[in-house]
């Protein structure tokens, strides 16, 4: 049996161990003081963080269930305890045991997100059926991770197996991490053969790179030597991941630099260069103003040969969590990993999106700190299955965002994975509603006319005067609304190409006819803008008025018997189909029966203009030599009303 004193010198060096990121070695010492001394409550809590720390989920819970049992679980360990179930899909003992806890201010924070995900957990977990995953097999390496795209090779991190001890990564016994890259063909396929940096890799740990938009600079993650080749170490005897960047010399990279602003006290690592090359966003857990805890997105800009002070991006994107591995695909979408916001266990992959751009920063005269613009909305959480219970990071897209690779342990130890998106339709929910008002306007009748094919899709708004249908991405359609008693309103829609937009919102505002006894909107329709009236339809080769365009002429008329100085153009069109002399004819008695309609119900003939204009207009494409669908033709077979003016004028 372990004496007190031998007792206490393993406790001692397992933390010095876990202390200094050695937590192969933390984890032999504490479990040979945990077999001897079960009821060690320290050793058993160190040991459990230590699992945690290299996501060894099942032996993390088996020293917390030993706590457990032991009624010795803190706070903090019930968080602790609670991330391991999630990483094991325990989601509903997780949320049991992170209810009714109280927490330091940061760590309830951590805690009330953790258990957000759980209670929502079958909305997290919803395949989003967008892309499939295929892991990608290096030869050679035994771990994969952080890839990003310059010119024709993909560059990502890697380790391999060693069979010397003194080479080894203390964190899991693996080679230290180096640099490697890989060529793209001329189809984008990659030749997986890893080709070493070796300008860039030293005997520790590098990686986690990312480019200029030319190429010329690199800035990259390695273990803290400074300007040497010989480690550093902080107040705690650790050597921290810090930023290096390196220009490109002709033929070779340059010595890796120290970021300026890099404290060995703090860690500092992956940096993504914005597409502007002239900022940087980077991880870190740094203090300083706007710190949110644990590992931070932080922001600065290159000043000519300088960097600008790092700033937060504060508490939209970082949490008390950790928030890593960001990259950006446009200025304006921020991709980054988190275990603080909504997740399905361990680091998960969200985008944020911002208006502004963040190459707009400004620079305060007093202090040459940037602050960059804080307007980025709530993050979007990835489903599955781009997301898992165990880490997801550092993901990297084409161009065009249909495709792209990320880094997963979810099979043990970090590896690539390729994913490409389906061919999904997207969501459109919509509703109609009073213009000016949130009043509903249910059973509208709303028509979709694809602009490509002409196909055409109608229906109606529920009571509620909403709406929702599935529609193929990267289409234009024109949206027609109609409803009795409202203009006849025309929209366009355009379905997006982008695979994580799974649902589009559109809002249809309908003005109602009885406006036309508004002064004020009558003085605003006087700018000659055509409009058109709901029902208003014509039979086959027929120019008598239906019945049931007649109550939306009686308003009209109205509005003409109570505004006598007003002039109204009827101007009715034709589709391309027939003559073009027998369409204007056609549209000419068209015209004409309505001006007779209006006139039998005492208008003014002064105030009447009727014109046919044939298939002189045509909304779209669909002229004589253009086969086309009905629908496409009923677009072009209208009849337009237009203010134009005062008689007096």
């Amino acid at each position: 049996m372990l004496g007190v004193g031998c007792a206490q010198s393993l406790f001692l060096e397992g933390k010095s161990a876990f202390d200094s990121f050695r937590y192969q070695e933390a984890i032999e010492d504490l479990s040979r003081l945990v077999e001897k001394h079960p009821e060690d409550t320290s050793a058993l809590r160190l040991l459990a963080q230590s699992h945690l720390m290299i996501n060894e989920y099942e032996e993390a819970a088996s020293s917390l269930r030993q706590l457990e049992s032991m009624g010795a679980l803190s706070p903090e360990d019930k968080v602790a305890y609670a991330q391991v179930k999630m990483n094991m899909q325990a989601y509903d003992e997780a949320a049991e045991l992170l209810e009714g806890m109280i927490l330091t201010q940061t760590k309830s924070n951590l805690a009330a997100a953790f258990l957000e995900s759980c209670l929502n957990i079958q909305q997290v977990k919803a395949d989003t059926s967008i892309f499939n995953l295929k892991k990608v097999t290096i030869p050679g390496l035994r771990t994969t991770a952080g890839p990003t795209r310059s010119g024709e090779y993909i560059y990502f991190t890697g380790q391999t197996a060693v069979g010397r001890i003194t080479s080894s990564d203390p964190y899991n016994g693996l080679s230290f991490t180096d640099l490697y890259r890989s060529r793209l063909d001329e189809i984008g396929d990659i030749d997986w053969v890893p080709e070493p940096i070796d300008d860039i890799n030293s005997p520790y740990h590098d990686g986690y790179a990312c480019f200029s938009k030319d190429g010329s600079l690199m800035a990259l993650s390695r273990t803290n030597t400074g300007d040497s080749k010989r480690l550093k170490v902080n107040s705690e005897s650790v050597s921290t991941i810090q930023i290096y960047y390196s220009e490109w010399d002709e033929e070779k990279w340059a010595t890796p630099r120290p970021f300026p602003f890099n404290e060995s006290e703090s860690m500092y690592a992956h940096p993504t260069i914005l597409p502007d090359g002239e900022g940087m966003i980077f991880a870190s857990d740094m203090p300083g103003p706007g710190a949110q805890g644990g590992m931070d997105l932080w922001y600065t800009r290159k000043n000519g040969d300088f960097w600008t002070i790092p700033t937060n991006l504060g508490p939209v994107v970082n949490t008390p969590g950790n928030e890593l591995f960001p990259s950006m695909r446009h200025p304006d979408t921020l991709w980054f990993s988190s275990n603080g916001h909504r997740t399905l266990g361990g680091l998960d992959v969200l985008y944020a999106v911002r208006s502004g751009q963040l190459d707009s920063a400004s620079m305060d005269d007093n202090n040459p700190l940037f602050q960059p613009p804080t307007d980025w909305k709530t993050p979007r959480h990835l489903n599955y299955p781009l997301n898992s219970a165990s880490d997801d990071f550092g993901v990297v897209l084409d161009d065009v965002g249909l495709s792209g690779y990320l880094s997963s342990d979810r099979d043990g130890l970090d590896a690539l994975y390729r994913f490409e998106a389906e061919p999904t339709p997207i969501k459109v929910v919509g509703r109609t509603y009073v213009d000016g008002e949130e009043t509903a306007v249910g059973g509208a009748e709303i028509m979709l006319i694809d602009s490509a094919d002409g196909s055409s899709i109608s229906f109606i708004t529920n009571p509620s005067g909403k709406f929702e249908i599935e529609l193929p991405r990267g289409r234009v359609y024109r949206i027609q609304v109609q409803t009795d008693g409202f203009f006849v309103q025309d929209e366009q829609l355009h379905t997006s190409t982008d695979p994580l937009i799974s649902q589009m919102e559109v809002d249809l505002s309908l003005i109602s006819l009885l406006r036309l006894g508004d002064e004020d909107f009558v003085q605003a329709v006087l700018n000659g803008q055509p409009f058109q009236l709901p029902e208003v339809f014509w039979d086959f080769d027929r120019a008598i008025v239906r019945e049931a365009a007649k109550p939306s002429l009686q308003i009209v008329a109205d509005f003409l018997q109570d505004h006598p100085a007003v002039i109204l153009e009827v101007k009715s069109h034709c589709d391309s189909r027939g003559s073009d002399a027998y369409n204007v004819r056609l549209s000419q008695r068209r015209a004409d029966a309505i001006e007779f309609f209006l006139l039998s119900i005492d208008v003014n003939p002064d105030q009447i203009i009727s014109i046919g204009a044939g298939e002189r207009e045509l909304r779209n494409h669909c002229d004589n030599d253009t086969p086309c669908s009905e629908a496409m033709h009923q677009e072009n077979r209208r009849t337009e009303f237009r203010v134009m003016g005062l008689m007096d004028e």
